[in-house]
């Protein structure tokens, strides 16, 4: 659940963000695409701190840091100005929180199916993918297309994530 709340939301946020820019800001679509570095940029960081600090401090605690970024995510989103630098630097930070969860949930995932780690982490993905649709199809059918409602989107997410960290740690032996 933790990973495909994480991919969701990293795919909701990739998929309107676009549309907030150019509808919010007036950015063109191809000048959105430089601009989209910057989160990308976010993955790539997130993963490997995890790669880094998780041996060292445990998936748990390295699990806690994505809802804890997802929630200065949403703030930043609350707070922060209408320019595409403040914009790409909330999406930087909650992209940063899932580049670290998403290796995490893996992890965890696939420990009980390591025979078949590989039609498991398909499985997985294919799920992944489906919710993350539904869930984008869903919020844009709802009409999202403000940054404030996308940080109270991440929020809500962040606040999911880490009730199902704490329950899903409590129900570990």
């Amino acid at each position: 659940m933790i990973s495909w709340l994480n991919f969701s939301l990293m795919i909701t946020a990739v998929s309107v963000m676009p549309f907030i820019m150019q509808n919010q800001i007036g950015m063109e679509s191809d000048e959105y695409a430089l601009w989209a570095l910057i989160p990308a940029l976010g993955m790539l960081f997130g993963t490997s701190l995890c790669n880094r600090f998780r041996p060292r401090i445990g998936t748990k605690a390295m699990l806690y840091w994505s809802p804890c970024l997802h929630i200065a995510a949403a703030l930043w989103l609350l707070l922060c100005p209408l320019e595409p630098l403040y914009v790409m630097f909330g999406q930087l930070l909650m992209i940063l929180g899932n580049g670290i969860a998403l290796p995490c949930a893996q992890t965890m995932l696939l420990q009980p199916y390591k025979k078949r780690a590989g039609a498991a982490a398909a499985m997985a993905g294919g799920g992944q993918m489906l919710v993350s649709a539904i869930v984008s199809m869903g919020l844009t059918q709802l009409g999202l297309q403000f940054t404030w409602q996308l940080a109270i989107v991440i929020g809500i997410f962040a606040l999911i994530t880490l009730s199902n960290i704490s329950r899903g740690f409590k129900a570990s032996p």
